[in-house]
């Protein structure tokens, strides 16, 4: 299996992967999990979502679609045109709710996106952590942190774990750092952000032959 560098798993190699066109635009499992959480009340009721590292757009327009205000950000230039023309093409009421915006996790993007959600937000991020180095996971726990702290809310996340590592790739060329769970609950906890729910194992995110070995975390603020 090819893997790629830190360096080489950056903006450029993104865009020219969400430029080939061949993300799946179907929601994925874990967005028909959460999306099922917060309708019945598992998850606290919320002003909105941000989809960290929102990619073509397919977990995040598939929430606006379920009625919940939307605000996507992505490093990638092409991730985000993607997914403006994708939500020029639905329906009228999905692009009054939802917008996109191009900005790196640890940046000022993710503060932008709560002040205009105004309210108590999910912060979404599916397969985002392994894909980002040590070092910025540090950044953007700490920018989460600060958010929820100040809006309230919860945060939603899905990673390929540290047992993910052996086995086929469907898309063997990403840069992937196998995260271990016990450590990123240890960092929430750093960040003011308690576990309140947590499962890890396969069969929860399956594509064609990629059974995934992944964990599943909701944190919330003390």
């Amino acid at each position: 299996m090819e893997k790629i560098s830190t360096s080489q798993g950056s903006t450029s190699y993104w865009d020219g992967y969400y430029r080939q066109g061949q993300v799946p635009e179907l929601p994925s499992q874990f967005a028909l999990f959460v999306a099922n959480e917060l309708a019945t009340g598992v998850l606290p009721p919320v002003a909105g979502v941000i989809d960290l590292g929102c990619g073509n757009g397919r977990d995040g327009l598939f929430l606006a679609r379920q009625g919940y205000r939307l605000g996507g950000l992505d490093r990638s230039a092409d991730a985000i045109e993607v997914c403006r023309e994708r939500l020029a093409g639905s329906d009228p009421q999905s692009q009054a709710r939802a917008r996109f915006e191009q900005g790196a996790a640890d940046g000022d993007g993710l503060a932008m996106l709560a002040d205009w959600l105004a309210g108590p937000v999910l912060i979404y991020s599916r397969f985002f952590f392994h894909a980002v180095d040590d070092e910025t996971e540090v950044r953007i726990l700490e920018r989460i942190g600060k958010v929820l702290g100040q809006t309230g809310g919860v945060l939603a996340v899905e990673f390929r774990t540290t047992q993910d590592a052996a086995g086929a790739k469907e898309t063997g060329a990403h840069y992937r750092r196998y995260v271990d769970p016990a450590a990123f609950v240890a960092r929430l906890a750093e960040n003011g952000l308690k576990t309140s729910w947590q499962a890890e194992g396969r069969g929860m995110a399956k594509y064609r032959n990629d059974d995934a070995h992944v964990a599943r975390i909701v944190a919330q603020p003390w």
